[in-house]
């Protein structure tokens, strides 16, 4: 599955529903809704490779990229990532998150995958 963006998602609708806690990475509920969550509750499911998602008008939606919106009020520009600098894709604390283009994303990764595999075969970085 690619990936989703908001687009027509006003950061209003973001800042009515949901509270932010920039330490943890936490997006908090503030309301309950049909499907038995409850306010107060964190937002988010996992995907297979560790992402936090959420549907927003019914569309799963990175939750990366959901607080970058209400952080912000704004997605990030086209052609845009959000990288988890740590590389901990369950790890939204703010600090831990950065716009950069896509080809700095992939350097990025791919210097983290030669660090881990150096590290698995026991070499030293």
């Amino acid at each position: 599955m690619g990936r989703v963006y908001l687009g027509h998602i006003d950061p209003e609708y973001l800042w009515d529903r949901f509270d932010y806690k920039p330490l943890t990475g936490e997006l908090i509920r503030r309301y309950s809704d049909q499907f038995r969550h409850k306010a107060g509750t964190a937002v988010g499911g996992k995907t297979p490779r560790g992402y936090l998602k959420t549907p927003i008008h019914g569309r799963q939606t990175m939750l990366h990229r959901v607080i970058y919106a209400w952080v912000t009020g704004a997605e990030p520009a086209d052609g845009l990532h959000i990288h988890h600098i740590d590389h901990n894709p369950s790890n939204n604390a703010w600090h831990n998150l950065a716009v950069v283009t896509a080809a700095e994303h992939k350097a990025l990764h791919k210097k983290n995958l030669t660090a881990s595999s150096r590290i698995q075969e026991g070499k030293s970085i």
